[in-house]
């Protein structure tokens, strides 16, 4: 079942979509055309006449010679190289084509989120958190949107293919084979759910590096000048040294699904040599039957290793959609709502009983401010006093919660905002 964002993200380019599976369908069914040919190519090196599969012997012309086969099995298998080697082409192609026009919505998306937001909810977030957000969290979402699920696809497709040749080839000896297959469903499932875990807590220690980085990057010459050279490399070692832990337990969690995939791989293998080896030695099974349908498991492999791993691309591509979300659900936006004109001429600025507050934290408190017409007016306060804080609400990137701005005796909530944020100069 297709996770509903996904389906959000590629209804815009579903004509790209549906080509990329298509393309995908071709390559599973030519990776089957390949095993159907080793067992006529088997035939054909040691003569004699090639024998059907019961399964489709009914309804297929009279087999071939082995002078027949030496004859058109070359050409059919160039053909069918040349065919794949064109679906491989075109499916990568349209994958990264399709992975780039999801990145370009994805992003456009968030950027015009944030640029709704008001600058005390940018402040919160912290620029450097943003960035992460927009650049390895998105990208991280793209990955599971488009090359995941063009994985699962292309190597799903692959498989069912595969999987109904060995059928059409000898239905017991598939029975064995994929009877064992389910046993490793249900630790690659927990494997998954331990790995979403592992990569959320990998994006949050990205962020929290860069976030440091920045800040100090940005202060850098305070940090110069205050000699606190030393208190700021024992905090980036501290944030890169967590980056580095939760790298390697993301890397310790994924390397689990391999190893387990493999194993179980080499059981359906042994149990089919058995069983294959009982028909041949009692006459009730062809040779090229079996070669066929070994390659044909074994062919098998690849995709099913595939499908493990795209457990290393999806669970982290829905951590970092958690980190997308928090800030496109966020409710706040910048003030919208009045039609007036604003002043022609400098403006005499009157804040009336102002309250701002937002969540629990109460920013201002009763504030009343007088700034005269045509004045120079310095406004003065400690760190965290709420300077920026009146500078926001007077250009109107943020409303008071209680209490009123007035320009020239009109209300600032009753003029058009965007002409009036553009007549407010800022420094």
């Amino acid at each position: 079942m297709i996770h509903p964002f996904i389906r959000a993200c590629l209804r815009p380019h579903v004509g790209q979509a549906i080509r990329v599976a298509g393309w995908a369908t071709a390559l599973a069914l030519l990776t089957a055309c390949y095993g159907a040919l080793v067992g006529p190519l088997l035939r054909a090196l040691f003569g004699g006449t090639l024998i059907w599969p019961a399964t489709v012997r009914s309804v297929l012309p009279p087999a071939p010679d082995a002078e027949t086969l030496r004859l058109w099995l070359p050409a059919l298998l160039v053909g069918a190289a040349i065919l794949k080697g064109l679906a491989q082409h075109r499916h990568a192609v349209g994958v990264a084509d399709l992975g780039q026009q999801v990145l370009f919505d994805l992003r456009a998306r968030l950027h015009r989120r944030v640029l709704d937001l008001p600058p005390d909810a940018v402040a919160r977030i912290g620029i450097a958190d943003l960035h992460s957000r927009a650049l390895h969290d998105v990208d991280a979402i793209e990955r599971w949107a488009v090359q995941g699920t063009a994985i699962r696809l292309r190597d799903g497709a692959q498989v069912v293919a595969l999987l109904g040749l060995c059928l059409l080839i000898e239905w017991r000896l598939a029975l064995v084979v994929f009877g064992t297959y389910p046993l490793v469903f249900w630790p690659i499932a927990r494997i998954g759910r331990r790995l979403r875990r592992a990569a959320g807590q990998s994006q949050v220690a990205h962020a929290a590096l860069q976030i440091e980085l920045d800040d100090q990057l940005r202060r850098l010459s305070l940090v110069q000048l205050s000699g606190d050279v030393d208190d700021a490399n024992a905090r980036h070692a501290a944030a890169n040294q967590a980056l580095a832990d939760a790298r390697v337990h993301q890397v310790r969690t994924r390397a689990l699904a391999p190893p387990l995939n493999e194993i179980v791989g080499a059981a359906a293998l042994a149990a089919t040599l058995v069983y294959a080896g009982q028909r041949i030695t009692n006459g009730t099974l062809a040779a090229e039957h079996v070669l066929s349908f070994f390659v044909a498991v074994l062919m098998l492999y690849q995709p099913v290793k595939g499908l493990v791993r795209t457990q290393a691309i999806v669970e982290p591509g829905r951590a970092a959609l958690v980190r997308l979300q928090e800030v496109l659900s966020l409710s706040e936006r910048l003030p919208s709502g009045g039609s007036a004109h604003g002043p022609k001429t400098p403006p005499e600025v009157r804040f009336m009983g102002v309250d701002l507050q937002r969540g629990e934290r109460q920013v201002l408190h009763g504030i009343d401010l007088h700034l005269p017409r045509a004045e120079i007016t310095a406004l003065c306060g400690a760190n965290g006093a709420g300077k920026t804080t009146v500078a926001w609400l007077l250009a109107r990137l943020l409303d008071p919660t209680a209490g009123e701005v007035r320009i020239d005796d009109q209300a600032l909530g009753d003029i058009e905002p965007t002409a009036w944020r553009q007549s407010v100069g800022w420094v």
